[in-house]
């Protein structure tokens, strides 16, 4: 067994030397989690030593905001009583009642920070001018002003009399292309005329219509191999997966990997084709990805299903996704693990339980 790199003692010296103290023993690792204290700021977190040793510092300290005591200070010192508890990111909209003017809404902390106020007091527009305004534009409000001009506003549409969703911010700046969905003949289709198109464009449904972005079981006329699409992928001309001579190979040999990288502290499981022009990994190595071990497959399709189920295991374990897609050099954030909460032997032996499931 290969020795740690710090001793219970040297790991105490070297929190104490960045400024933390231990509420528990060393757990023998640098890279799994360790209940702590700042000293500076009095906080509790639970990290690795291995990201204190490279200098990542208290992120309530550096980033006050993250704690919702201090959220919930400033918002009632600018005059604000919140209607609900603190959100439990900093991001979400706040709902808060002014008490100079007395209206709702809902504010952001760190618009807060920053200097802005109440937009009503403000002078800013009132409701009553933007139902007005939504008048303007084709659209009778049946609910009061949502609280943002980002957000669908529940109007009947004066031309046709039907129920829509218009988002008033929309409307402002693209009004050719956010107009009402059934007189614009973009609104829900029947699932008579899905499968009639689906026909119309080489392949055969095998289920009922499940909506316009939900996968869809149907046969290509083609290749009669089955294959879930989106309806409104193959309406954009995006062709059956086995007929398709780009992108990934679903039909060629693939194989499911676990990779790591060290330096993130994170895992990564997902498929990749076995043929050497259509591989994926060579573009992950040049950031600091190794593979742990890879599993051959017959097909695209069957390397993907076992991927799927073992990304079905982990989420039902209380793992979560780990890295967000701007911290990859390509698409995969929802495959990444902390290797913290598990480790790339676990995730690998997870794969070989999978794949030898009956059905896969």
């Amino acid at each position: 067994m290969v020795a740690p790199r710090f001793t219970p003692d040297q790991a105490v010296a070297e929190l104490d030397r960045h400024g933390w103290t231990p509420l528990e023993e060393y757990p023998g690792s640098q890279k799994k989690l360790w209940l702590m204290r700042c000293r500076e700021g009095g906080h509790t977190l639970r990290r690795s030593l291995q990201r204190v040793v490279e200098g990542y510092g208290c992120k309530p300290c550096i980033f006050p905001l993250a704690d919702p005591a201090y959220r919930e200070k400033i918002v009632r010192a600018a005059g604000f009583v919140p209607l609900v508890p603190v959100p439990r990111l900093s991001a979400t909209p706040w709902p808060c009642r002014c008490e100079t003017c007395g209206n709702e809404i809902e504010v952001l902390p760190e618009r807060i920070q920053n200097g802005h106020g109440c937009t009503w007091c403000s002078g800013r527009r009132s409701p009553e001018e933007l139902e007005r305004e939504m008048v303007r534009r084709g659209f009778r409000p049946t609910v009061p002003w949502p609280g943002q001009v980002a957000r669908p506003w529940p109007s009947i549409c004066l031309k046709c009399l039907k129920a829509v969703m218009p988002i008033l911010s929309n409307l402002r700046q693209r009004p050719d292309q956010s107009g009402c969905p059934h007189c614009s003949k973009v609104a829900p289709i029947t699932p008579e005329l899905a499968v009639q198109r689906m026909e119309e464009r080489g392949a055969t449904p095998l289920e009922p219509f499940p909506g316009r972005d939900v996968p869809w079981l149907m046969r290509c006329h083609t290749c009669e191999r089955p294959s879930k699409r989106r309806y409104k992928a193959v309406m954009r001309k995006n062709g059956c997966r086995f007929c398709d001579k780009q992108g990934f190979d679903w039909a060629g040999p693939a194989g499911v990997y676990v990779m790591s990288n060290a330096h993130r502290e994170a895992g990564k499981v997902g498929i990749a084709s076995l043929r050497p022009r259509r591989s994926r990994l060579s573009v992950m190595r040049p950031d600091g990805w190794r593979q742990y071990r890879s599993l051959s497959c017959a097909s695209g399709t069957e390397a993907y299903e076992i991927e799927q189920k073992v990304l079905d295991t982990l989420r039902d374990l209380g793992v979560p996704q780990f890295l967000r897609q701007d911290e990859l050099p390509q698409n995969g954030a929802t495959e990444t693990f902390a290797l913290a909460d598990m480790s790339v032997e676990e995730v690998w032996m997870l794969v070989l339980r999978t794949a030898s499931e009956p059905g896969v």
